[in-house]
């Protein structure tokens, strides 16, 4: 019989890496692979995927039409959670109540109460989690982040406790400090949740010290004192909050030598890190045996016309959100950024331009851009730098891909978020305006020696960031029986 293996994928972002995985348990023929997906996002996508591939996947909404078996001995806490759904039931009712009375100048004081009990109930409403672990009893748990804030939070100390090991294959690196900056460059209306100077908060955070980050004067929550509360209620909370991926994950895959320090450093220990890489890796190295090949059935594939002198350039385009909190960023909307991209690149006839979308991005919305010279592929990324000589990108973590493989990059800084990760790498320029950017393009494509120059210095940094082996499935397969 196989053995159940869960992964768990919140956002879209996080899809691609498991989803390889998920294809190579399913072919080995001893696992059967099931995707849980968060209810709350949009992941259509990624259920087409496994439908495609034949991967089991659930919603965590939807976990109740598996034929649960009622007499399971979770049974007992489902009614301890009904209890507290209805304890908030009835806070909601007090809070319409509040609403019509309360006169403007206590509004303030009803969004910060509305928006902790809607926090608090997600958490109660994310312990169901713990349910379709029961259900499916998996030999093994993988998640993309150890982190706050996902559907998946309560599985951790879950797993822990029935002995299921978890292993953590983190989809970004973020540093502690980069999440307290993105907490502190939130607009007033959205950092007052998280404020633990507050009257409330700091009476209620007394308690919770580790949850609290000092930056720039300011004292900073982690999360909203709902999730706090909740997280403390059902023994969920994270040991320490502000550092990703330190928790109870068994192991913490990580591609390469360079990462491996960036995580140690960041304190998580040395013992459950393991260099694997990723099995993006694989798929750029099949690729790369074949590269001109690859490139020509690309092209063919997109109605793009080619020969051996055309450069092929892969340019990422941005998720659509709303960045009006980046006050320093040259562009007002989503458009006017894919335009400032799109631009510089017009009057080259020597090259080709391949699209490829933010997993959030919608075909239908960047259509337009596409003619004789320039397509959009639905390919992933990891199929297309391999055929690229050039990758412009907006802080893109495929910027790591690009490196592992040798493709030369224009990183822009569009929103001004400073990132230092990718400064000291020769192979990589860095801007962070509209006429430094346009400014690269030009010196890139109009010097040959240059694109090549750039092109070696990024083979060198690859040593460190990841070079491509086609070993990386063996490595993952070792580490599944090592748990």
């Amino acid at each position: 019989m196989k053995k159940n293996v869960l992964l768990f994928c919140a956002v879209p972002t996080q899809f691609q890496e498991l989803f390889l995985l998920a294809q190579l348990l399913k072919k080995c023929d001893i696992y059967n692979p099931i995707f849980v997906f968060d209810e709350e996002q949009d992941n259509k996508v990624c259920y087409k995927k496994c439908n495609t591939e034949n991967i089991d996947c659930v919603s965590s909404k939807n976990w109740e039409t598996l034929a649960y078996n009622k007499d399971h001995r979770m049974v007992d806490d489902k009614s301890k959670i009904n209890y507290n759904l209805s304890n908030i039931k009835r806070l909601s009712w007090l809070k319409r109540q509040v609403k019509n009375i309360i006169p403007s100048v206590f509004k303030n004081y009803y969004r910060f109460f509305r928006a902790n009990v809607e926090e608090y109930r997600r958490v109660t409403k994310f312990i169901s989690t713990n349910r379709i672990v029961d259900f499916y009893d998996p030999a093994v748990i993988f998640v993309p982040i150890e982190t706050v804030g996902y559907f998946f939070d309560p599985v951790f100390s879950y797993a822990k406790q029935r002995g299921i090991p978890i292993i953590d294959i983190p989809f970004c690196f973020v540093k502690a400090e980069s999440t307290v900056k993105w907490f502190y460059d939130l607009p007033a209306d959205i950092f007052y949740h998280f404020d633990a100077n507050r009257v409330l908060n700091k009476l209620l955070l007394k308690k919770f010290p580790k949850w609290i980050y000092e930056y720039k004067g300011k004292r900073i929550m982690r999360a909203n004192i709902g999730w706090i509360l909740a997280s403390h209620r059902y023994n969920i909370e994270r040991e320490y909050p502000w550092i990703d991926n330190l928790g109870s994950s068994k192991i913490v895959v990580v591609e390469s030598h360079h990462f491996f320090q960036l995580f140690k450093k960041e304190g998580i220990p040395e013992n459950k890190l393991r260099i694997v890489g990723s099995l993006q890796h694989d798929t750029m190295y099949r690729l790369l045996q074949n590269r001109e090949k690859e490139r020509l059935s690309l092209c063919e594939e997109l109605s793009l016309s080619y020969s051996e002198e055309i450069k092929i350039i892969l340019v990422s385009l941005p998720d659509e959100f709303d960045f009006s909190n980046r006050t320093e960023c040259e562009f007002r909307t989503h458009r006017e950024i894919i335009g400032a991209l799109v631009s510089p690149l017009n009057c080259y006839k020597n090259i080709r331009t391949v699209y490829t979308l933010h997993p959030r991005l919608r075909y239908e919305g960047v259509k337009y851009l596409e003619n004789d010279c320039s397509k959009v592929s639905l390919r992933p990324i990891c199929e297309l730098l391999p055929c690229s000589d050039l990758f412009i990108s907006i802080t893109s973590s495929a910027i790591r891909l690009a490196i592992s493989c040798s493709v030369p990059v224009i990183n822009y800084d569009v929103f001004q978020y400073k990132d230092e990760d990718y400064e000291d790498l020769g192979g990589i320029i860095c801007v962070n305006s509209l006429q430094d950017f346009v400014n690269a393009v030009k010196q890139v494509l109009d010097n040959e020696r240059y694109l090549s120059q750039l092109k070696l210095q990024q083979e060198e940094s690859s040593m460190e960031w990841g070079k491509p082996d086609g070993l990386v499935a063996e490595r993952y397969m070792s580490i599944i029986k090592e748990v």
